[in-house]
């Protein structure tokens, strides 16, 4: 995909919601290189990432919340071996950590 333009809405302390778009080949969502068969053709706009974030305020010292809503960047740590570090989840994700 090419890169991505976007903005990021801060709608209360621990609320805020994002939209971001970018330009890519609808059918092979996975490449990062321009084809032959596309080469010189100007690409379509595609939804990178659309989610509302929720995050328990930074003062709780011992338990840490956040959840996701929408069309989001990978959660979980991401390589080359195993979430890739462009790939895009739709649904839902809850964090939960904690500090003792």
């Amino acid at each position: 995909p090419g890169e991505a333009k976007g903005k990021t809405i801060q709608v209360t302390p621990n609320f805020l919601g994002a939209l971001s778009l970018t330009t890519g080949n609808s059918l092979n969502p996975v490449t990062r290189n321009q084809s032959f068969g596309l080469y010189g053709r100007s690409l379509p706009i595609l939804l990178d990432e659309a989610y509302f974030k929720y995050q328990t305020p930074v003062e709780r010292e011992n338990h840490h919340l956040k959840a996701l809503f929408g069309r989001f960047a990978s959660p979980w740590q991401a390589t080359d071996l195993v979430w890739y570090v462009d790939t895009r989840f739709n649904g839902a994700a809850l964090q939960y950590g904690w500090n003792s």
